[in-house]
């Protein structure tokens, strides 16, 4: 079997972090084994006078539903979110953020067009402020973020969004809110 290698990259700053001059990731090289790097973000999201220095970033999918969020913070959360996953993206690949072009598997899941020599997979979640970006050449892997919400009807949520089985495990654990949100 072989191991798994994670590194976390926790950005302090996301304005520095987004004015970084594009290139690609020369200081956090590949292993060769399995994988992982997660970036993440738990501060402010970006404010609205920066917001227009990087909008030219966001291609025109993300900008229709941008224009979608009513309440402010979600409007704020996505387009932080979309600018964080796209600078990620412009380390690895050696882009500037706004040349990154996206695609979708039949799935929903995105993916970014890419020479052939370069292929990697990633994942973004974003929840309550916080953003992650997983990043990996050899594995193709998912990742969440949620807000734990000690008052979410997580029974009818796990009664209507998994069989059965399943379903009852939560309640058998003794910790079920802590498992509902972990499985």
């Amino acid at each position: 079997m072989n191991d798994l290698l994670v590194r976390l990259c926790n950005i302090g700053d996301i304005r520095k972090f987004l004015a970084l001059s594009p290139g690609g990731l020369q200081s956090i090289p590949w292993g060769k084994g399995q994988e992982i790097h997660i970036w993440y973000y738990t501060g402010k999201s970006i404010l609205r006078a920066e917001l227009e220095k990087y909008s030219y970033w966001l291609d025109e999918s993300e900008n229709k539903r941008f224009q979608t969020r009513v309440r402010p913070l979600d409007r704020a959360e996505f387009i932080s979110s979309h600018l964080f996953l796209r600078k990620v993206l412009s380390l690895y690949t050696g882009t500037s953020p706004g040349n990154i072009v996206f695609s979708h598997h039949p799935s929903g899941k995105p993916f970014i067009l890419l020479p052939s020599e370069q292929h990697f997979f990633f994942s973004m979640s974003r929840s309550a402020g916080a953003i992650a970006v997983g990043v990996s050449r050899s594995l193709e892997m998912g990742i969440d973020l949620e807000r734990i919400d000690e008052d979410m009807p997580w029974k009818e949520m796990a009664s209507s969004h998994f069989p059965p089985g399943e379903a009852e495990m939560f309640e058998s654990h003794h910790d079920p809110l802590g498992t509902f949100y972990r499985y």
